[in-house]
């Protein structure tokens, strides 16, 4: 990695993006620039930004620039400030682009119900947009301390289709720079795939054993064909829904990360249908 971008908003989950964004970029030596986008209301007749006075945006630059200075006051890291107006997502997206950031870093505010469902959130509209990894940290992640950053284990989402190959060899890569142990997992939401096994083949629990097998044979020739390493990579199928399989057996695991694809999807096909990502 040689940039890496953290996108921050000012809320208390800010100092949690500061906090791995410097760890990564001290890890890769990388440059860290600190983005964020200031949004103006909008002239609803003009469909331009609006203010009250001709000075307003610079003393809002200089007024954002002061809150990033104090947010990296204690950091001995390499890092530069990038000021923006506009809608946060689409300028995040077109400065890592400009860039060709290697990392976009941002938070997640944790919001659900119908708010998230009518609305939804920036990490959202990042991960539909952005071309370029996003690494997500969640509310429950708050750094308490600046001492270290390490990752020992990371989880992987294998859906086993074309995708697959290129979300392992992003993870192999990043297991290799921290010499972390890599857990390739699958989950099969249907109790018998038709499309791999003959459901009237045998009895249920033979069939289903045998499908189990097939996919973790899947799983190791996607690990034999990633490369010569010397990483542990671990391939496991689990039963169940693969949003709660997978997050369930990274907490078992106490994992640092986990890391998964996302599908280009439409607004209204990811309204009715959901993304597991």
């Amino acid at each position: 990695m040689q940039n890496i971008v953290a996108a921050i908003d000012f809320s208390k989950y800010s100092a949690s993006v500061i906090h791995h964004a410097i760890g990564l970029s001290d890890h890769f030596k990388a440059r860290l620039f600190v983005f964020h986008a200031i949004s103006f209301p909008r002239n609803e007749m003009y469909g331009t930004a609006s203010h009250n006075r001709s000075n307003a945006m610079d003393e809002e630059i200089s007024r954002v620039s002061a809150r990033i200075d104090k947010l990296m006051k204690n950091s001995r890291a390499a890092w530069r400030s990038i000021i923006r107006f506009g809608d946060p997502v689409e300028e995040v997206v077109r400065f890592a682009d400009e860039l060709n950031a290697d990392l976009v870093v941002a938070a997640s505010h944790g919001i659900s119900g119908w708010r998230r469902l009518l609305l939804g959130t920036v990490v959202e509209r990042l991960a539909r947009y952005l071309t370029r990894p996003l690494l997500v940290i969640r509310r429950s992640h708050l750094a308490e301390n600046t001492t270290g950053f390490e990752l020992k284990h990371i989880v992987v989402g294998c859906d086993l289709t074309e995708n697959a190959v290129t979300l392992l060899e992003n993870a192999v890569l990043m297991a290799t720079s921290f010499n972390a142990e890599l857990h390739l997992v699958h989950a099969i939401e249907a109790p018998i795939n038709t499309s791999i096994m003959d459901p009237t083949a045998a009895p249920y629990s033979e069939v289903q054993n045998a499908l189990l097998q097939r996919l973790t044979d899947r799983l190791q020739r996607l690990i034999a064909n990633c490369g010569n390493h010397t990483l542990t990579i671990r391939p496991v199928v689990l039963p169940g829904l693969p949003n709660e399989e997978i997050l369930a057996y990274a907490a078992t695991m106490a994992a640092d990360l986990i890391m998964v694809g996302v599908r280009k999807r439409q607004a209204l096909e990811k309204w009715l249908i959901g993304s597991t990502t």
